[in-house]
């Protein structure tokens, strides 16, 4: 979610934030704790999944809203490529925005079934009734290899925008070792300029917008 807010002198606050609540429910916490969050925006289907109300969840993904209510809840869940999964039928808060497109995702306890239920969507050949999906079938020999051999990971501790909190660092570093512990290739991984740009074309857009209403 992200809130905008213009004074007359035209300076713009921007501010995102990654929790669960709405006028109609209000707010969504943490189902083994009140006094944290949940995650978010899909946080509601995560809490539902944390405490066995459903077997499988869905949700849509921009920046994040299927992966950190996952990581909140101890729940495993994949944001795919534009386009592989079908979104036709979905209300999407973000129609018309093209350039970083909205994905639907699954979100389980367990990989076993993350594949499972992956599996089964693509096998249904839902390019046939959504023709933005792509038409590209469940291709089994393509994910045994990936299993079969050591993945390359890159890791981005600073995008020279924004410093994770130490706690975050610590778990990434973590991650990182038991990674490689585990045979998996670590590189660390800079964006160089690029999240600096993004930030400036999003507030430069939002002031355009804004000013368009006065």
């Amino acid at each position: 979610m992200a809130r905008t807010q213009s004074s007359p002198g035209r300076w713009l606050t921007l501010c995102q934030w990654c929790e669960t609540d709405n006028p109609l429910w209000g707010l969504t916490v943490h189902p083994k704790d009140a006094a944290f969050t949940c995650g978010g925006s899909t946080g509601g289907e995560a809490t539902l999944l944390s405490l066995r109300g459903s077997m499988v969840g869905w949700g849509t993904d921009i920046g994040g809203s299927v992966r950190i209510p996952s990581h909140m809840n101890g729940l495993y869940a994949l944001k795919p490529s534009s386009t592989r999964l079908p979104y036709q039928g979905v209300s999407v808060s973000t129609d018309g925005q093209e350039h970083v497109p909205s994905v639907i995702g699954p979100m389980t306890r367990n990989m076993d079934s993350l594949v499972a239920v992956t599996k089964a969507v693509i096998n249904a050949s839902p390019w046939d009734r959504d023709p933005k999906c792509c038409p590209v079938p469940w291709r089994s020999e393509v994910y045994e290899e990936a299993l079969s051999r050591p993945l390359v990971v890159a890791v981005m501790r600073d995008d020279g925008v924004v410093k994770c909190h130490p706690p975050i660092s610590r778990v990434m570093d973590e991650v990182a070792s038991k990674l490689e512990k585990a045979g998996h290739e670590v590189v660390s991984w800079s964006p160089g300029s690029l999240h600096q740009e993004c930030i400036d074309v999003m507030v430069y857009r939002s002031i355009l917008s804004q000013a368009s209403h006065h």
